[in-house]
């Protein structure tokens, strides 16, 4: 029994994913007057992925849409922008920003690091009666205050990195991508509609489907099974 590429796919998608069991019956007769009837059924070879989207309890609305009903997606390949991508994309940037401006913050109390050190310990050695106590506690006083400085940039920046990851993440969480080859056979949500309970979409490997015959006579029963 031969399908067009079309038909296939359409017999498929109405029976496979809509839980509703579609019987194709022929019925042929041999030289003889004994009839033989065949029933058969489409059966998938493997599981339909159900592919959705991971923005939270409260749902999502697809932004784009990047294929259509029976088109053929590549694992890995882009499905669908949700609406909150260009929000995200912002705060990726931003937080990238802020790193920026704490690095360079840290660089220049590097510096003054650098020259505080050397001042404190040069005041350090000079004779106690060249030079007042309070300048000494001066020195000594700005030099820990940049050991204080240099640590709390780095605290900073360490913590603006990490914001940086939930923020990709967050916007990784905005990009739907297909989790396998094959095909899409059922759409649930369209662009400007929000993913509900059913997901994005369905894909399918409709290579892997298989015509499932039952044969029976007045002789015998017997079955058969073989690709579509």
């Amino acid at each position: 029994m031969r399908f067009s590429k079309k038909y296939l796919f359409y017999f498929i998608a109405s029976c496979v994913f809509t839980s509703t069991s579609v019987f194709a019956e022929t019925q042929c007769r041999l030289d003889t007057k004994q009839g033989i009837g065949a029933l058969g059924r489409i059966e998938p070879r493997s599981r339909v992925i159900k592919v959705s989207h991971n923005a939270g309890p409260e749902g999502a609305r697809v932004a784009q849409l990047f294929f259509q009903e029976a088109d053929s997606v590549q694992a890995g390949e882009k499905l669908a922008v949700l609406s909150d991508h260009v929000k995200r994309k912002a705060e990726v940037q931003a937080a990238g920003t802020r790193i920026k401006v704490l690095e360079a913050q840290r660089a220049v109390e590097q510096v003054a690091l650098t020259f505080n050190k050397k001042e404190h310990l040069r005041h350090q050695s000079l004779d106690p009666g060249a030079v007042s106590i309070s300048l000494v506690d001066e020195k000594r006083l700005a030099y820990e205050q940049s050991l204080a400085d240099l640590k709390r940039l780095s605290a900073e920046i360490t913590r603006a990195q990490a914001e940086q990851k939930i923020a990709e993440a967050e916007l990784d969480n905005t990009l739907i991508t297909a989790p396998i080859t094959g095909t899409v056979v059922k759409i649930f949500a369209r662009q400007g509609e929000r993913i509900g309970d059913n997901g994005l979409l369905q894909i399918a490997l409709i290579k892997l489907i298989f015509w499932r015959n039952n044969f029976s006579c007045a002789i015998k029963t017997c079955h058969t099974d073989r690709a579509v």
